[in-house]
């Protein structure tokens, strides 16, 4: 994986686009051909709170990776209510 990264980090600073996509292609070679993370059997519940002047929060989501939730929900749009 730290190798991935230094390529990704090499990616992002060459100005060379055939330099860039042999890396590119590195990397998703290395992402098709390794399990990276083994789930387990199912996901866990969770609860998030918001306040009830806090609104366009979403009644029901899912969140199957912490580090892009709750971006699918489109917080953008949430807003509080005067």
């Amino acid at each position: 994986m730290k190798d991935l990264l230094t390529k990704w980090e090499q990616m992002k600073a060459t100005l060379d686009e055939d330099e860039r996509t042999r890396l590119g292609k590195e990397i998703l070679r290395a992402q098709a051909e390794n399990l990276w993370v083994i789930g387990t059997v199912g996901g866990q519940p969770g609860v998030v709170l918001a306040r009830n002047n806090f609104r366009n929060v979403p009644e029901v989501s899912f969140s199957d990776n912490p580090l892009l939730a709750p971006g699918h929900t489109h917080p953008e749009q949430y807003f509080f209510k005067r």
